[in-house]
C-alpha cells in the first residue's frame, strides 16, 4: 500500500500542488527565532551587546529572487552601559536544505543600517562587516521555515526532491524539475 501511494505521489509529481510560504509565515517564524537572540560583539574595540525585536520580511521585492529582512532592536554599548536603537537591513537567497525540511536565507548582504540615540540618527558604516557577519550567522543558524513533520501531507511532500520557487510575497516549495503555478499556501 505504501508502495503505490509512493508509485502514485511520484507518477502524480506534475499535478502536485507546491507549498507557498507567505510573508507573515516567514515572519511569524523569524519572531520566534529573534526572541532571545542576544549576541555579545566587539566592533570598533567597543564591547557591544546586540538584542533583536523585530524582523520584518520582504519576498520577492522588485521580482528579484531574493528575501529582504529588515531587523530592528537594541545595540546596548557596555561601557559607558548605553542602550541604542538600532535599524538594519539585509537580503538573502532562500535555499531549501532537504535533511532538514528546512528554508535558510543565504548568501547575506547588508543593504542598510542606523543608530538612533537620543533622538539623533547615526550611519552604522564603520559596524556593517559585523552586522552582515551577526546576520548571516542568525540566518545560518536559524532557518525562516521548516515544512511540518506532524502534517502527513507535509511529511509525503519532504520525501521529495524539491526547490525553491520566489513568488512575489512568497517562497514556494515546487519539485524540482517543476514550473508549476504555486497554488496552496501553508501556514
Amino acid at each position: 500500500m505504501v508502495a503505490a501511494l509512493l508509485l502514485g505521489m511520484a507518477s502524480g509529481c506534475a499535478s502536485f500542488s507546491p507549498y507557498s510560504i507567505d510573508e507573515a509565515t516567514v515572519q511569524g517564524h523569524l519572531a520566534e527565532q529573534i526572541q532571545n537572540v542576544s549576541r555579545d560583539i566587539q566592533a570598533s574595540g567597543l564591547p557591544i551587546t546586540l538584542q533583536l525585536n523585530q524582523a520584518d520580511v520582504a519576498i520577492g521585492p522588485d521580482n528579484r529572487e531574493i528575501v529582504v529582512i529588515d531587523f530592528a532592536g537594541k545595540a546596548i554599548l557596555q561601557v559607558p552601559r548605553v542602550p541604542i536603537d538600532i535599524r538594519f537591513s539585509v537580503e538573502g537567497k532562500p535555499e531549501y536544505e532537504p535533511e532538514e525540511k528546512a528554508i535558510y536565507v543565504r548568501n547575506v548582504k547588508l543593504l542598510s543600517s542606523e543608530i538612533e540615540a537620543a533622538g539623533s540618527a547615526f550611519n552604522l558604516s564603520p559596524l556593517k562587516g559585523t552586522l552582515s557577519d551577526f546576520a548571516s550567522q542568525l540566518l545560518n543558524e536559524n532557518p525562516v521555515y521548516r515544512l511540518d513533520e506532524d502534517d502527513g501531507a507535509a511529511r509525503l511532500f519532504g520525501m521529495m526532491n524539491l526547490k525553491v520557487a520566489i513568488k512575489p510575497g512568497r517562497i514556494a516549495l515546487v519539485p524540482a524539475g517543476s514550473d508549476e503555478e504555486v497554488q496552496r499556501p501553508v501556514r
